[in-house]
């Protein structure tokens, strides 16, 4: 509209030279304002007529009457003929003048405008009403009159591309290469062009479907990386075609954004970045990180940031760099490309290991904490200082797992490795120091910390009254590894985590032998000879499994039956059978000593993260069969980090050495030194006369052979404070946190063949941040896992038999649906019912379940 009122008073200029326009309802003001005449002049009344006629004289005074127009926001009569001069050498534009052409009433002008546009005789003369009653502003018609023009080629458009809105139909023509010949077939390409450059501004020069796709590829990329660059262009960018009105840029970075955003469209959108950034030259542009660190628009520039991140890691690390990186981590780039994902994982965990460090330092510095206040500190609920040692694990195996370019890791990634061993060494060092020290003053005295040989009597026994119990001893299972299984936990279960005192010295024997032990008796730590020790209890000695579980099962007044945890997971009828008549389940596992101990490190770290997995399977399996209660706990703790260099190896006290580890002495009569505690095992509450040496930080004596990167025996946080997890068992389903709830189907009333077929639904339980999970099917019967995962419609891995969800394109809200296929292997005999179980593969958390399935399979 308000276009259309400027070309037709540029015409009344151009045609008869002198134009009087007055607008008593000053509706044409914003437009006169920035008027410009071609080779003439424009003239506004500001309150004087004086003024007026002044400015305009010297104009009248030539040969050649002059291209000018006076516009007055006055009616005619209200200017009592002080431009009557004027009025009569020219023509007057105002409302009601003859001819039309001269009419400003906008009603008229309206109708003139938008017939062309809408087509509907009726819906145009409404339009004139509705401005003759001043419903209708100029601003109104101006938006009226875009729509109408965008929905005459839109309208092709959308016809040919089977979309209606205009960024589907712009993703169409940059994805969908095989409507070309009916955009050309129709004679739409210049329709497609005019609605290109209305929609993004975009001056698409090209004449050929194909090689218009790519202009407006390239245009719409660059707008939208000079848009979050904050209109800050390169210089060797500057005559590359992109947006340049804000408009535009936001137009083509909201595209750019949806494009990646669309499963179905990413890889094409990754293709396309590719060729652009290539033909560029985008990664040779050196940029601050504060000007791209939120640009996801080409992967070199992902690339640059990565690298930046990592260099000012290296400087000083900080909150904002650690959310740089768990931003790209989930990232269009790090989905696109898994290496880049799993580079930004490493990134992020050294950046959070970082940060936690610099928050522990600053809470420790100038302060004298006791024993009581550094153990409150490792296992605070809130910033746990324990987190450190989790976070170092996830450094140490992310680094180890993560695939580069190159054989071996970048120089910056190399050095980053390099700072976080040396600041766990040094940070971990002081604080095993001041925990050690501040322990043997206060006399080993932990009041709020229980025990070892007090877990029985006051978790154990006490869960045994409420109903039938599991009681999992879990060899060097740290108390930071309980707090990362409690958080993975279905959230309706009921469980507590509770901190202990492991028995010193933390080696397995000893600490395997305390928690056996009631309270009402007092233990003893003896040698046994040939390097061993043992825990005496009332005349008898535990030196072994065997004989702690004897002395376990004399001292509790109920059925008790002892497993290893690989027998819950391959479970045989005789053992199912047995813990249905159990009163507690003793489940022992060593796994961790052992491979941490005579295995390669990356295998030892690799069975710990396998032990959260394992440990959610043995608890299905116990609540399967009517545990109540579980209680997991261990032996001792550990240290495992950086290879121990000579330098930080101790001299042995001497004496008369009864055994002698990396991290313990025990005997007699061995010499004192400032580098560690000494101190007698009655100090402790145990019987004997032994007495025992430990380093006071993370240094070790000097011992032949042994690993030289996992120790245990001290008294570090790490090795002396122990976890006591207790778990109230139920199978409840859980709704997943990803804001999805699934539905599981079998493909009939019963199992009547070894291929099971189970179909998987799902429905948005919230309207935003839908995650599909990744999701394992399980078939059960008596408490066995009886099935083998096969296949699925779509996103099955081979490797592990889980399978990835998505969201469906039809349905937003909902999960696409997907069938699963299983077989019940020819060796496995099944009972006469099974239950099928919907798991969450990532945590093992039960999401849905169907019990009580028949099973009718002909052997």
């Amino acid at each position: 509209m308000s276009e259309y009122i400027r070309e037709m008073v540029v015409k009344q200029v151009k045609d008869n030279h002198l134009v009087v326009w007055f607008d008593p309802k000053r509706i044409y003001g914003d437009i006169s304002a920035d008027l410009q005449i071609p080779g003439g002049t424009v003239a506004r009344y500001r309150d004087s007529f004086f003024e007026l006629r002044h400015d305009i004289a010297p104009l009248m005074t030539r040969e050649e009457p002059p291209d000018l127009l006076i516009y007055v926001p006055l009616s005619e009569e209200e200017t009592e003929n002080a431009l009557v001069a004027y009025i009569s050498a020219g023509i007057v534009l105002k409302p009601l003048q003859t001819p039309w052409q001269r009419n400003t009433r906008l009603a008229v002008i309206a109708n003139q405008a938008l017939k062309d546009l809408v087509d509907d005789a009726a819906e145009l003369e409404e339009i004139a009403k509705k401005v003759d009653r001043n419903e209708l502003t100029l601003s109104d018609l101006d938006a009226l009159a875009e729509r109408a023009r965008k929905s005459s080629y839109q309208k092709i458009l959308a016809l040919i591309y089977r979309v209606e809105t205009p960024q589907d139909i712009t993703l169409s023509f940059l994805n969908r290469p095989e409507t070309d010949e009916e955009l050309t077939r129709k004679n739409a390409l210049d329709d497609l062009k005019t609605f290109l450059h209305t929609e993004y501004g975009a001056e698409i020069r090209e004449d050929t479907p194909e090689t218009c796709r790519g202009e407006l590829a390239r245009y719409v990329l660059m707008s939208a990386l000079l848009a979050n660059l904050d209109n800050y262009v390169p210089e060797m960018l500057s005559r590359v075609p992109h947006a340049r009105s804000t408009k535009d840029q936001q137009a083509c970075a909201q595209l750019v954004y949806e494009w990646q955003m669309r499963r179905d469209l990413q890889k094409s959108y990754a293709t396309w970045a590719r060729k652009i950034e290539q033909a560029l030259g985008i990664g040779e542009y050196r940029l601050e990180l504060s000007q791209i660190e939120d640009i996801h628009t080409f992967q070199g520039i992902d690339q640059a940031v990565l690298s930046l991140v990592e260099q000012a890691l290296l400087t000083q690390s900080t909150d904002d760099l650690e959310e740089i990186a768990r931003k790209r981590e989930q990232g269009f780039w790090a989905e696109m490309v898994p290496t880049t994902k799993a580079r930004w994982r490493l990134v992020a965990t050294i950046a959070a290991f970082l940060n936690l460090g610099q928050a522990i330092e600053t809470t420790m510095k100038g302060r004298n904490f006791t024993a009581g206040e550094i153990a409150a500190h490792y296992t605070d609920k809130d910033q746990p200082w324990c987190q450190l040692d989790t976070l170092y694990r996830y450094v140490e195996k992310y680094y180890a797992t993560t695939e580069y370019e190159s054989a071996s890791p970048p120089k910056t990634v190399k050095n980053l490795y390099t700072k976080v061993r040396q600041r766990y060494m040094e940070l971990g060092g002081e604080i095993a120091s001041r925990f050690v020290q501040q322990l043997a003053q206060s006399r080993f005295d932990l009041p709020d910390y229980p025990r070892q040989t007090e877990i029985i009597s006051g978790y154990v026994a006490p869960a045994m009254e409420q109903g039938k119990v599991a009681y999992i001893l879990v060899d060097a299972f740290r108390y930071e590894m309980a707090q990362e299984l409690l958080q993975v936990l279905p959230e309706n279960s009921v469980a507590t985590l509770d901190a202990a005192r492991a028995t010193v010295p933390t080696i397995t024997e000893v600490g395997m032998a305390a928690l056996m032990v009631k309270t009402d008796v007092q233990p003893a730590l003896i040698s046994i000879g040939g390097g061993k020790l043992a825990i005496e209890v009332g005349g008898k000695v535990l030196k072994d499994r065997s004989s702690r579980l004897d002395y376990l099962k004399e001292h509790i007044d109920s059925e008790v039956l002892s497993l290893k945890l690989s027998d819950l997971l391959h479970l045989s009828k005789s053992v199912t059978d047995d813990i249905r008549n159990a009163d507690l389940i003793l489940v022992t596992s060593q796994e961790i000593d052992e491979f941490a101990e005579k295995a390669e490190p990356y295998q030892a770290r690799r069975y710990m993260d396998d032990i959260f997995h394992t440990l959610q399977r043995a608890f299905r399996v116990l609540t399967e069969y009517g545990v109540s209660t579980i209680i997991v706990t261990a032996d001792h703790g550990y240290l495992f980090g950086e290879e121990i260099d000579d330098p930080m190896k101790i001299p042995s006290p001497g004496g008369e050495t009864a055994d002698l580890h990396r991290r313990v002495w025990v005997g007699r009569g061995g010499a004192a030194n400032e580098a560690y505690c000494y101190f007698k095992a009655s100090d402790l509450g145990l019987g004997g006369n032994l007495e025992i040496a430990t380093p006071y930080g993370l240094g070790v004596f000097k011992v032949a052979g042994g690993g030289l990167a996992y120790f245990h025996g001290g008294l570090s946080p790490q090795e002396y404070i122990i976890p006591v997890l207790t778990i109230q068992s139920s199978p409840q389903e859980q709704q997943l946190s990803t804001g999805i709830q699934l539905t599981i189907e079998l493909g009939g009333d019963s199992i009547t063949t070894r291929v099971c077929m189970v179909k998987i639904e799902g429905k948005a339980t919230k309207l935003v941040d839908l995650q599909p999970p990744k999701i394992r099917v399980e078939i059960w019967s008596e408490g066995n896992l009886i099935s083998q995962p096969f296949g699925a419609l779509y996103g099955h891995e081979q490797a592990t038999g889980d399978v990835q969800l998505r969201m469906s394109q039809k349905d937003p809200q909902s999960i696409d649906p997907n069938t699963v296929t299983l077989l019940i292997p020819p060796e496995i005999r099944p009972g006469k019912s099974a239950s099928i179980h919907l798991l969450d593969a990532t945590t093992g958390v039960l999401l849905k379940k169907l019990e009580n399935i028949p099973i009718h399979i002909t052997f």
